[in-house]
């Protein structure tokens, strides 16, 4: 099956420009290129149906690249669908950009010891507490730690400046 990996997608000049390649052409490359049909979509229909018809090819699997944060919406969503809530195509960017964004400071700890760094698929914990990673907010905490099961969550009070 064929899919096209993404690195970003972007607009300009009410154009829609993808970086990706297609899988199966070895070596990768990654170019950028308008896509005309997107930018079809965006001047007659606009931004909105636009992310739902993006986030429609990343949950069908046609696109794929969880660095952009229509990837990273897709995540996020199946995070929510683990805790019962649902959100439809069409509100959840928006939704998934106020959570992006919130500055909420947490930390992490798994097994009782501090979370201090994440690299892909390691973790490392110190049982120092007063050594720790924060992390932005807890969206942002729960999409680096994905792949970990034990982690739980503990609101950090905002630095003063």
């Amino acid at each position: 099956m064929s899919h096209y990996k993404i690195k970003s997608i972007g607009i300009k000049d009410n154009k829609v420009f993808l970086t990706g390649a297609c899988n199966n052409i070895i070596p990768i490359t990654y170019s950028r290129s308008e896509a005309p049909s997107l930018t079809q979509i965006l001047v007659e229909q606009g931004r909105s149906a636009l992310d739902v018809l993006i986030l429609k090819e990343f949950q069908n699997g046609n696109f794929q690249g969880y660095g952009s944060p229509y990837g990273k919406a897709i995540i996020w969503r199946g995070l929510q669908e683990n805790k019962g809530v649902d959100i439809p195509l069409d509100e959840l960017m928006r939704r998934f950009k106020k959570a992006w964004t919130s500055k909420d400071a947490v930390s992490a700890s798994y097994q009782g010891s501090s979370v201090v760094a994440v690299k892909r698929s390691r973790l490392f914990y110190n049982y120092d507490t007063s050594r720790q990673k924060l992390f932005k907010n807890i969206t942002q905490a729960m999409l680096t730690l994905r792949g970990f099961d034990g982690i739980s969550y503990h609101p950090q009070p905002l630095a003063v400046a």
